[in-house]
């Protein structure tokens, strides 16, 4: 039987291939493990785990408060880099207590590609999402040689609420001259409004919700002077909400194409061609609901098990599907069944996985005819 485990990530608990090898350990031994990502969290791990010949460059970046650390962009080829926001300015790993959303800035996406392009990198792939920053990508800009000003001539700081008091800016200085860049994303909110950057991805990064009501402020000025200096309005544009509204800055600023971040790892991997010759396919994701189905990677899977009527087992940590069968799902394995609460099973995660590999691949779906 050939099986095809297609794990994404377990967020707040388990990596995506770490939760490959745990299910790969209880599976035939020619199961074949592709990691996926949704285009934010988890991208570069995704190309390295499939790719163990990829060439990693280490730069020094300033994270979302200005703290300068270390962080890993992905070599496609000698022209061509992937970067991932969230291992530049992440949320993962910060207290609620220690969010200081207002003071945050994308700075340090800007200094990463800076530093790529001095040694040759011309065109860049950056996974959008799982940031602390929500500066509409002005930080970016910002490293990258675009100047902020007050009504005063004085320039603003490199903030989320330095964008409050944001007036003109100017472009002289921008260096892209040669450069592409694509913007990767399953997000489809745009960068203002009610389903925008502040009000569904704010609340996460900030320590309390007044402060999401400046970020929307902040962002809603970012705008205006955007839509005056560049003569468009990109505020209701699908995806300029991602990553901080990252995605918004480099749309204006840097002409970037976005492309949808699970679609580019299904294509560079060929898995659909995988799912094509397998008799089962099992992909993972923390949290099986509605959300799943708006171009996140598990989806990508579940459409192409559909697409070549191959039974598919979904385990994640928790379902809110009930119909799941209406949707091409053959199974679901649900982590949160087998403890007493969605925060245990995040504590225990890779413990329960291992017990439910062992338990699927006893009554395993069997493959349709």
């Amino acid at each position: 039987m050939k099986v095809l485990i297609l794990p994404n990530a377990f967020k707040g608990s388990l990596t995506a291939p770490a939760a490959g090898k745990i299910i790969k350990k209880h599976a035939p031994k020619n199961a074949r493990v592709k990691v996926i990502a949704d285009g934010g969290d988890g991208i570069i791990d995704a190309f390295l785990s499939n790719n163990k010949n990829l060439k990693i460059l280490k730069f020094k970046v300033s994270d979302a408060y200005g703290k300068k650390h270390f962080a890993p962009c992905v070599l496609l080829n000698k022209k061509t880099a992937l970067i991932e926001t969230a291992k530049i300015c992440g949320l993962g790993g910060i207290a609620k207590k220690d969010l200081r959303v207002l003071d945050s800035t994308s700075y340090g996406v800007g200094e990463m590609i800076m530093q790529a392009a001095k040694k040759g990198v011309k065109n860049f792939y950056v996974g959008l999402g799982g940031v602390a920053c929500n500066d509409g990508g002005a930080g970016m800009a910002r490293a990258m040689g675009v100047n902020f000003f007050n009504s005063k001539g004085i320039k603003i700081p490199d903030t989320t609420k330095g964008l409050v008091s944001l007036h003109s800016f100017d472009t002289e200085d921008l260096k892209v001259k040669g450069l592409q860049f694509f913007a990767l994303t399953d997000v489809v909110n745009p960068l203002l409004g009610p389903k925008g950057s502040a009000a569904v991805y704010g609340p996460q990064k900030s320590k309390k919700l007044s402060e999401v009501a400046v970020i929307e402020k902040a962002l809603i000025t970012y705008n205006n002077v955007l839509t005056k200096q560049f003569k468009k309005d990109i505020s209701t544009i699908p995806g300029t909400g991602a990553a901080g509204a990252i995605a918004a800055g480099m749309l204006a600023f840097l002409n970037a194409r976005f492309i949808n971040g699970a679609e580019f790892i299904f294509n560079k991997f060929k898995i659909e061609d995988l799912i094509k010759k397998a008799d089962l396919v099992i992909t993972t994701e923390g949290k099986l609901d509605e959300q799943t189905f708006m171009g996140k990677a598990p989806f990508h899977a579940v459409r192409l098990a559909g697409k070549y009527n191959k039974p598919l087992a979904f385990i994640c940590g928790k379902n809110e599907i009930k119909n799941y069968k209406n949707k091409s799902i053959t199974a679901v394995f649900e982590l949160c069944a087998l403890c007493k609460n969605e925060e245990d099973s995040l504590k225990k995660a890779a413990k329960l996985l291992n017990k439910t590999a062992a338990v699927l691949f006893n009554s395993r779906p069997r493959p349709k005819h």
